[in-house]
């Protein structure tokens, strides 16, 4: 028996401790960061069926549906199921019987990575409205991607929309969400033509492309992460391009897309805001709940009971001391509309099981809520 591990592919996380037999003792990579976190990923290449034991030196590292699985080197991803972890956070059971692919790549959550976004591309090859280029380069060199929706046969004064995640390049479920707004705006239906008459849409899928592609955890990433680089003497080439790309227009609308802790607590397992200090923020940011929660899908459901106020929980001043994220920033250096993250979970949303297509089709409903709000609020 030869059964191997290996992290080297896009995402690639671990340390093996030792294989003995069916049993494999595994650690996760915290390279670069100042604190633990919980991102990990690995290809197994089975040889022999039989059912493996996979454990991991530390806990807090499973999700509520156990680990991510895919069959098809990281293209498609479903869940393996809790029931596999017999209620640990840090081991997990999997059964090869040879019936799949005897490569088998196993992940904290479903991986978003470059190959994803050149699918997303590529699905709309020769649309008129979509273009990528290269927004700056990454500290190792790397191009940072640039998504930009416009529609330049419609004429007459458009607002601009800015999306990103990956600011913690493995919080990947996030991504999924904005690639569905994306989709959306570049829709053939009513929606989609709405949004492009009104909107000009510029996109950074990967804030941390490096971390992304790297297989890092990103968050608490030493002296500071990316999304406490934000203000005079940003580190990372990307934030430095994203506070140039800001500036450049008025802004209209802005969210950075975020996953929270892996499982559990009072707001992990939701999808939700982090409420802003300032007063006419916090207003607007309920009206675009409220019509959030009257657009979002029954598998992925945003219930406006869910935000974190500002000074609660994680979300306090505290927590901010090494430096402002994205929308904070922004809301404290010009006049965006509408300036917020937004949480998004791993694996369950509400008692609900998160998949790809659903949390693709949350990014669908933030799209037409968008459209909603601009009706109702007073610019």
């Amino acid at each position: 028996m030869s059964m191997k591990i290996e992290t080297a592919f896009p995402g690639g996380n671990v340390f093996i401790e030792d294989i003995n037999g069916f049993d494999i003792l595994l650690t996760r990579d915290m390279r670069n960061s100042a604190s633990t976190w919980f991102y990990w990923a690995f290809r197994a290449i089975f040889d022999q069926i039989g059912e493996y034991h996979f454990t991991f030196t530390t806990s807090n590292l499973l999700s509520s549906c156990g680990p991510a699985v895919s069959y098809d080197d990281g293209i498609t991803w479903e869940w393996l199921g809790y029931e596999c972890t017999n209620g640990s956070r840090n081991s997990f059971t999997y059964n090869f019987d040879g019936q799949k692919s005897n490569k088998v790549i196993f992940c904290t959550g479903m991986q978003y990575l470059p190959i994803h976004l050149e699918q997303f591309i590529a699905r709309h090859n020769g649309s008129p409205y979509l273009s990528h280029s290269i927004l700056t380069y990454s500290r190792k060199n790397r191009p940072v991607s640039l998504l930009h929706i416009e529609d330049t046969s419609s004429h007459g004064e458009k607002k601009h929309i800015f999306l990103s995640s990956r600011h913690h390049c493995c919080e990947m479920m996030a991504t999924y969400a904005l690639e569905g707004i994306l989709e959306t705006a570049l829709g053939n239906d009513e929606t989609g033509r709405r949004i492009r008459e009104r909107y000009i849409i510029d996109s950074v899928p990967f804030a941390d492309t490096d971390g992304v592609i790297d297989g890092d955890q990103g968050k608490n990433r030493i002296p500071h992460d990316h999304a406490r680089d934000y203000g005079e003497h940003p580190i990372y080439p990307e934030v430095k391009a994203i506070q140039d790309l800001l500036l450049s227009e008025k802004q209209f609308f802005v969210l950075d897309m975020h996953c929270p802790w892996i499982y559990g607590g009072a707001q992990n397992e939701t999808i939700y805001f982090p409420g802003p200090e300032e007063p006419d923020h916090a207003e607007r940011l309920k009206l675009f709940s409220e019509i959030l929660e009257k657009y979002s899908p029954a598998d992925a459901p945003f219930y406006i009971g869910n935000h974190v106020p500002f000074g609660t929980l994680w979300h306090t001043k505290s927590n901010y001391s090494q430096g402002l994220p994205c929308v904070a920033w922004l809301r404290k250096t010009c006049t965006p509309v509408f300036a917020h993250a937004i949480e998004i979970p791993y694996a369950i949303a509400s008692d609900k099981k998160l998949t790809v297509a659903s949390v693709r089709a949350l990014g669908r409903s933030i799209a037409e809520s968008i459209l909603e709000f601009d009706d109702r609020i007073k610019n």
